[in-house]
């Protein structure tokens, strides 16, 4: 049998939870809550105007980025990558 409680859409969940910006106030960080709701597609700024640094919601899509990566290196297609630490 269903819940009777309704679960939050995933439009009314925050596109950036308050955890990554917590602590940050001191930057000049303040969120607007509704404008973070309110970012539900796309790019968008999720601080208040009075906010002295602009945060902006980017989507991204890792897993697709990563598996486009792999197909690209076991067909040979992708540059090889040398981490920073390894160059003389």
């Amino acid at each position: 049998m269903p819940s009777s409680s309704p679960a939050a859409s995933e439009s009314d969940r925050p596109r950036c939870g308050r955890l990554p910006l917590r602590g940050l106030e001191f930057m000049g960080i303040e969120v607007d809550p509704e404008r973070n709701r309110s970012v539900t597609d796309g790019e968008g700024e999720i601080t208040t105007d009075d906010s002295r640094v602009r945060v902006l919601v980017v989507p991204t899509n890792e897993e697709k980025t990563i598996a486009r990566d792999v197909v690209r290196v076991l067909n040979g297609i992708m540059p090889e990558f040398t981490p920073p630490e390894t160059i003389k």
